[in-house]
Parts: C-alpha cells; structure tokens; sequence
C-alpha cells in the first residue's frame, strides 16, 4: 500500500471515529499509539500525520491542569467534518464497488445477494 498523506489522516481520523470521538473529543496520545501498530503503518507516520492534521486545524493538543495525563488531541469542528466526509467517502466506495459486482454476477441483478451465508440458509452442495 503506498502511503501518502491522505492515507495517514483517513487512518487516523479513523482511529477517532473507533474511539467514537466527535468534535471537542479528547483523545489521550497513548491510546492512539497503542491502536497504531493494527494499521500497519509506520510510526513516523503517525508523527507526521498528527502534525500534518494540528497544522490544517483538524486537531489541536489540549493540556487539561486538572489533568495528570499530560496533554490530549482534541477533534476541532473541521476535523470532525473531515471525519464524517471520509466515512461518506467510504461508504459511497463500498456501494459502488458492491453496486458492480452485483452487474458482473451471472444472471445480473435479480440473482445478487449479500455474499454472506445466514445460518438459515441451506449448507452449500461441496461434494
């Protein structure tokens, strides 16, 4: 996978809607650390894409006095448009991609379901 900038934002505008963060959302620097690793990204990435997404105004650092923790990444009102636009993005993908393959099927749209099996559904002749 070729990372680029986008790619590092989606990702981690992401991890804030995995946490279920909106906007003015805290997220502690930690936890974005430890779910990293899944994305199978760099570190670096990581660095730079907070940086990249601070400097847009997509997130601000937030150091709370009542707070021991140390400082948070807060999802600003933009960031959060920007997160909800990705998942729009992304599920307007899902439909095309699905809306395709229902066209290529065999027997076109009208023998198209979902490609799962319901464990009502009669088990598959193998044999």
């Amino acid at each position: 996978m070729k990372v680029t900038p986008k790619t590092v934002e989606s990702v981690l505008l992401g991890l804030f809607s995995h946490f279920r963060i909106r906007a003015g959302g805290r997220l502690d620097p930690a936890d974005l650390e430890a779910q990293w690793p899944a994305t199978h990204l760099r570190a670096t990435d990581l660095d730079l894409g907070v940086r990249a997404l601070v400097r847009c105004g997509a997130l601000r650092w937030v150091d709370d006095e009542n707070d021991d923790d140390g400082p948070k990444l807060e999802l600003t009102p933009s960031g959060d448009r920007r997160r909800q636009q990705q998942l729009a993005v992304n599920r307007a993908a899902v439909r095309l991609w699905w809306e395709g393959l229902r066209q290529a099927l065999p027997g076109g749209r009208s023998t198209a379901e979902l490609p799962m099996r319901r464990h009502t559904d009669p088990r598959p002749d193998v044999a």
